[in-house]
């Protein structure tokens, strides 16, 4: 994978790598200390002393928290086509779960247990018209399938 992200594409001159990091990588075979550098094991501390500082904005993850009442978008588990929707929505967070699990509830009530990876916060305007179709969730849970007196 590494080697395919270093390869040149013929149309833009530059590699996935320039483009996603602004930075051309080099694949570990090819990779020599500089000229000035005798001493091999002070130009490897150095490289992974560059890794380590002066990289630090391509290893930042953001996780997303979400709170009760929040409003999101679930991802589509199969999408049959590539003109289907790739998210479904919009859902309410009724309850938070441990290890980012999180209970979702539809409009009409129904609910189920889903990972926040799977969720995105759905953004509403007054001026916005949705593009998003309202769909019932068809929960994989037993105890959410039917509905609780």
């Amino acid at each position: 994978m590494l080697s395919i992200r270093t390869l040149k594409n013929r149309n833009t001159g530059y590699s996935p790598a320039q483009l996603l990091y602004g930075i051309d990588l080099m694949l570990p075979y090819a990779w020599k200390p500089p000229a000035d550098q005798e001493d091999m094991e002070a130009a490897i501390l150095e490289q992974i002393k560059y890794i380590k500082d002066d990289l630090p904005e391509l290893r930042q993850i953001v996780v997303e928290q979400f709170q009760l009442g929040d409003r999101v978008l679930k991802s589509v588990e199969q999408i049959h086509s590539k003109f289907d929707a790739n998210w479904e929505g919009p859902f309410t967070i009724v309850g938070v779960g441990n290890r980012g699990n999180y209970y979702i509830s539809d409009s009409q009530g129904s609910r189920d247990v889903i990972n926040g990876d799977r969720l995105k916060s759905y953004r509403e305007s007054e001026y916005m018209i949705p593009s998003v179709k309202e769909s019932r969730i068809t929960s994989t849970l037993k105890q959410f399938r039917e509905p609780r007196l």
